[in-house]
């Protein structure tokens, strides 16, 4: 694959066939001691006993935590750590009394030598850009032309089947009204919407803006945001039913939701399935995708919605009471994804995720095995969901299991 330079764009955007970026030459390994510190606000939790952390390379360990000391400012824990041999990168997490920070989600990072060597973390949340900040992320004219120009190229160039549902005309037509489109409002928030919508026209489910392979910048621009839905829903067709809700307010489970921010859910679905990529005219796959499982790493329902609708703290919502069945109306505020994550795992417990979790097999006796495949698509992320192949693994596996004990 041919490597793109692309050190004059402000852009960093990686899609499906992940594009390297390659400046220059690497740089000599760091050959001298360095010290980090580190701090952690955790003003929010009571009667804190201990504050640890675990990471990536010694003295921090993923099995042995390092303890953090109080500091003078109430809340504030503070750790110095001396790597005597500094990898180019540590990655870390923070505990409170045992209980490990950013369920389902990554550990911080830190890259020798260019990031601070004094650090300020808040329990359990991503560093996130405030409004200010994202607003003041816009491109010129110049940037806009250039990058879209570049991506319309490689995607001609690497795509195995680009034209398979349009033309090479109207591809290039697209490439332009994607450029106006950003032109228009050439800040990082709708440059995100607009290539994503413009990759979903694509029709190919590999090709989209992948949320795993995204900048810092994106990730605390768009991700990190306290603006997501503080429930899951499962769904029939474009209708969205509560499933699990860490909110204040109370949500029963089954609750059919109506309205989100006075726009009804039939409406967000289809606008959303927009941004969503899918092979061919699969709207069925795309409303799959943007089902919010509180399970993913990252959830396009997540992403999106604000994107599509505004960023906000709080949502109104109208709601269905599933016992009663009269429409109700609350108002609940908007959170982070991993303050969900870690509420979700303190109420309901771990769900399933992978497919190693949906069975267990037992040798009872000579005679005798126990087989229980637990295949409950309410509790699995919905990539499992239609995954029937997960039966037929457990069984050649139990097969093998038998066949050893003859």
């Amino acid at each position: 694959m041919k490597c793109i330079n692309r050190s004059n764009s402000k852009w960093n955007y990686n899609f499906f066939f992940c594009l390297v970026l390659i400046i220059g030459t690497m740089t000599s390994s760091i050959s001298q001691p360095q010290n980090l510190s580190l701090e952690l606000e955790a003003q929010g939790i009571s009667n804190i006993e201990n504050v640890e952390v675990y990471g990536s390379h010694a003295p921090l360990s993923w099995d042995k935590p390092l303890s953090l000391e109080t500091t003078d400012e109430e809340g504030i824990y503070s750790i110095n750590i001396s790597f005597s041999s500094p990898p180019k990168r540590v990655k870390f997490k923070f505990a409170v009394d045992n209980q490990i920070e950013l369920i389902g989600s990554d550990p911080r990072e830190i890259r020798f030598p260019n990031e601070a060597l004094t650090n300020r973390y808040v329990f359990n949340e991503y560093e996130k850009l405030n409004k200010d900040e994202i607003n003041n992320i816009v491109f010129t004219e110049d940037e806009i032309h250039e990058d879209i120009q570049l991506l319309g190229e490689i995607l001609q160039y690497i795509h195995p089947n680009i034209y398979k549902y349009r033309d090479s005309i109207t591809f290039q037509k697209d490439i332009e009204l994607l450029q106006n489109d950003i032109q228009s409002n050439p800040s990082l928030v709708c440059a995100y919407a607009s290539i994503s919508s413009f990759l979903a026209n694509i029709k190919c489910s590999h090709t989209f803006t992948n949320p795993w392979n995204q900048s810092k910048q994106i990730e605390q621009a768009i991700f990190h945001q306290d603006d997501k839905l503080p429930f899951t829903f499962s769904r029939i067709g474009e209708r969205i039913f509560v499933d699990r809700n860490v909110s204040e307010k109370t949500l029963k489970k089954g609750s059919e939701i109506i309205k989100i921010n006075n726009i009804e859910v039939q409406q967000i679905m289809e606008r959303l399935s927009k941004f969503v990529t899918s092979d061919g005219n699969n709207y069925a796959k795309k409303l799959d995708r943007i089902t919010l499982t509180g399970n993913a790493k990252f959830e396009l329902f997540d992403i999106f919605f604000p994107l599509v609708f505004g960023s906000h703290s709080s949502f109104d919502i109208e709601y269905k009471d599933p016992l009663a069945q009269e429409v109700k109306r609350v108002t609940i505020n908007a959170i982070s994804k991993t303050d969900r994550s870690m509420k979700l795992s303190n109420m309901y417990g771990e769900s399933q995720s992978s497919l190693e979790d949906c069975w267990s097999f037992r040798v009872l006796n000579s005679e005798l095995a126990h087989l229980k495949i637990f295949f409950n698509a309410e509790n699995l992320p919905s990539k499992f969901t239609n995954q029937l192949c997960c039966t037929k693994q457990v069984s050649q596996r139990a097969t093998r299991a038998v066949s050893r004990m003859q």
